[in-house]
């Protein structure tokens, strides 16, 4: 019997939780969905806006912008061995 009350209450507790989250929740789901597709849209708008020459020098940039970054990561990087003297053992020769 104890068993069988655990399993009930189980079931009307998951309908109240699934209950409630349909009710409360679904617009959280809607307005992350609309922003998604109203940010797709603008993008896809101001793809259709440029040449491929332009493309060509926006993925330069972006790459660019990336090794940017990568370098100034390796370069914090060498910055903190230094600070610490503990040189990595590949720099050792």
């Amino acid at each position: 019997p104890a068993i069988e009350q655990i399993l009930q209450y189980e079931t009307i507790i998951e309908n109240i939780l699934e209950k409630y989250i349909e009710e409360h929740f679904h617009l959280f789901d809607y307005d992350y969905d609309h922003d998604d597709e109203q940010l797709a849209h603008e993008i896809q708008q101001q793809l259709q806006c440029h040449n491929s020459n332009q493309m060509e020098m926006i993925e330069q940039m972006v790459n660019r912008k990336y090794e940017l970054e990568l370098w100034r990561e390796e370069i914090q990087h060498l910055k903190n061995y230094q600070k610490e003297n503990q040189w990595p053992s590949s720099f050792r020769y």
